[in-house]
């Protein structure tokens, strides 16, 4: 009797169970900073702050909801309220902040340059990515701190 309970127990408690895979998939087309995604956020800031000496940089920015069909241009912006560098100064963007994904691209990286500075230098940069019509931004990984070192 009692393994009979167990095995209808098994066969009636086992019935159907909701697919959750459906919630975890992106199906809209958004943007992203890699170093967002992987570094911790700065103490009191909602995003994170790497550091970087003068040369050449790339931030990785990653399309997420699968490959866009056609190329897509994302700009990324300077918050000027969080920002203490000065462009031309102690940075320069290149393409003036164009982000370009050519079609059935998912990874594009944002390019600037930290010219040599005065010794002591030190200065934060705070871009964050903007939505275009078809590509919208991530919530929590869209801004980035960049602190300048000499």
């Amino acid at each position: 009797m009692k393994n009979s309970i167990i095995i209808a127990m098994c066969l009636l408690l086992t019935s159907c169970f909701k697919d959750y895979e459906d919630k975890l998939i992106f199906k809209d087309f958004m943007v992203e900073f890699q170093d967002a995604v992987v570094v911790s956020n700065a103490v009191g800031k909602t995003y994170p702050i790497i550091t970087v000496r003068p040369g050449e940089h790339k931030l990785q920015v990653n399309l997420l909801g699968g490959l866009s069909e056609s190329a897509q241009t994302i700009r990324a912006t300077v918050v000027a309220s969080e920002t203490t560098a000065l462009q031309g100064q102690h940075y320069e963007l290149s393409q003036d902040g164009q982000i370009q994904f050519p079609a059935n691209t998912a990874i594009s990286s944002l390019n600037y340059v930290v010219p040599s500075l005065a010794p002591q230098t030190d200065v934060v940069l705070v871009v964050e990515l903007q939505a275009n019509d078809q590509v919208k931004t991530s919530g929590n990984y869209k801004t980035v701190g960049i602190r300048i070192r000499n």
